[in-house]
């Protein structure tokens, strides 16, 4: 930049900054490249009496992928102050920095139509961006559905705004009649599927994008092991991981977390720390996966050591850290740790808790026995606490036998989560624990007239990369009949051992009678 730097002062001397082209090339190598100076391309700029629209458009594009959308869209007005007239390629750009600002769209799409580039696709494509981004979905359908030129990112745009919105009925079927599809459709619809926790219906995707030869992008597969890590579905998450070195992949920052996610999920915590220690350049969300895996695992000393390293690493903490660390002092019960490193968080660090956090430390209250110091942190909250933080305490007075406190906790988790039937549950056992049966009854009623039923138990196995689910009461595995003999035959041989070992147990005791 220093030398650039030298370059335009000699430009100055010699008057070639006057030249357009000149000034163009320099503006927008400051504006676009890594090494470049945006405000320094800024301050160039302001010396042309009369910039271009070609001008207005580069330096309105490098404030607008810099994320400075506000300054984006403040050179867009004013070039429309000086009557500068915007064209087909200053809106792609100027859209993608209005689903940053809300309430800026709508005015620039009036300024598409009044100068006639609303028939250009790229710009109906930002256009179907903008709005998905701004999740408005009924806009952009209306911009697909009137668009007289879709191109493979029109379908692709259209598919995203439908995931993002949440509704997969619609994004399905819209997935079906896509004249084509490519790596990008099926990564939407891969990753709509996870972030609408449909976990196996993203890998029976994958599947059949595998049999179209379709070859998946990073974003694809950070999906799948995400979907991998919720499903615990250990052998998938190697098998995407073979696959990925298989494919001579580079493994970006984004896969080399995923990965450590799910091995850290999946029960492999060597794993996660072997690709931990073989990722270069982590990020802070590298480190924060290392350390929640390590919380999860209750292995407090490692996330603790993890986060020490971590700082030494110039790295700053954000809530996620934290929730963690805290974390890992709650499995460990380590109360005075989790005191010391939540007066760091919201002293040094100056992070605000939230209901995460207030649940870690009021399970640690909790486990310790400190109920009173629990109750009084809920009250103490400056938001209104979230249901996971008042069932840490029920769950607490479930553990210490606090009857009192934990109907108290109960009633206002009834009110906050009344279709929760865990919760009922848990309070009918402690009044059930204090023996007093009848308010345990008056609970257990309660949840009958409201219609709260226990959520059917549910267990997922992996056999031979294949995953089965399995509900109390369904029948409709396809090999049900087969699984139910099996389950049968098992039974009953062990009843017959149990009935054999009683029977010797029963037989040794007479004879120590008679002896």
């Amino acid at each position: 930049m220093k030398q650039l730097r030298r370059i335009h002062a000699k430009m100055i001397v010699t008057g070639l900054v006057l030249e357009i082209a000149a000034a163009s090339r320099l503006i927008q190598f400051c504006s676009s490249s890594p090494c470049g100076d945006l405000h320094y391309a800024f301050s160039v700029f302001t010396q042309i009496a009369e910039p271009d629209v070609f001008l207005w458009n580069i330096l309105i594009k490098g404030y607008a992928q810099s994320r400075e959308t506000a300054k984006a869209i403040s050179l867009y007005r004013e070039m429309l102050r000086r009557s500068f007239r915007p064209n087909e390629y200053t809106f792609p750009v100027l859209l993608k920095a209005c689903s940053y600002v809300p309430g800026t769209g709508t005015s620039v799409q009036g300024h598409v139509l009044k100068t006639g580039n609303d028939a250009v696709v790229e710009v109906q494509n930002s256009l179907i961006c903008m709005y998905s981004r701004s999740g408005r979905v009924e806009s952009a359908c209306k911009v697909f559905d009137t668009s007289s030129q879709r191109d493979t990112v029109s379908w692709n745009s259209m598919l995203d705004a439908l995931t993002n919105s949440g509704d997969m009925d619609s994004a399905w079927s819209f997935f079906n009649s896509m004249p084509q599809r490519n790596d990008i459709s099926w990564s939407a619809m891969i990753n709509g599927c996870v972030n609408n926790g449909l976990f196996m219906k993203s890998l029976e995707l994958f599947e059949q994008m595998q049999v179209q030869n379709v070859k998946p992008n990073d974003r694809t597969l950070a999906g799948l092991i995400t979907a991998c890590s919720n499903l615990g579905a250990l052998e998938q998450g190697r098998w995407i991981h073979a696959y990925i070195e298989r494919t001579e992949l580079r493994p970006s920052l984004v896969l080399s977390t995923a990965l450590i996610d799910m091995y850290a999920k999946c029960g492999c915590i060597e794993a996660a720390r072997a690709i931990f220690d073989e990722t270069r350049n982590r990020d802070l969300v590298t480190w924060n996966a290392m350390i929640n895996g390590q919380a999860i695992h209750g292995n407090a000393k490692q996330a603790l050591a993890l986060f020490d390293e971590m700082v030494e690493c110039s790295l700053t903490p954000d809530g996620i850290t934290f929730a963690g660390v805290l974390s890992a002092c709650s499995h460990a019960g380590l109360l005075e740790k989790g005191q010391e490193y939540f007066y760091l968080m919201t002293g040094t660090h100056r992070i605000t808790p939230d209901s995460g956090h207030y649940g870690c430390m009021v399970d640690l209250l909790g486990r310790a026995g400190r109920l009173s110091e629990a109750e009084q942190l809920i009250k103490a909250m400056p938001v209104k606490p979230e249901s996971s933080v008042w069932g840490a305490l029920l769950n607490a007075c479930w553990v210490h036998g606090n009857t009192e406190m934990g109907a108290r906790a109960g009633r206002v988790l009834m009110e906050l989560d009344p279709e929760n039937s865990g919760r009922y549950t848990l309070l009918s056992n402690i009044f059930a624990k204090a023996g007093d049966w009848n308010e345990a009854a008056l609970v257990r009623k309660k949840m009958k007239e409201k219609g709260i039923r226990k959520t059917p138990g549910s267990s997922l196995i992996e056999l031979n990369g294949s995953l089965h689910e399995f509900v109390m009461g369904d029948q409709l595995h396809p090999d049900i009949e087969h699984i139910c003999k099996l389950v049968d035959d098992l039974t009953a041989e062990m009843a017959t051992s149990y009935d054999k070992e009683r029977s010797e147990a029963l037989d040794l005791e007479d004879q120590e009678e008679i002896l």
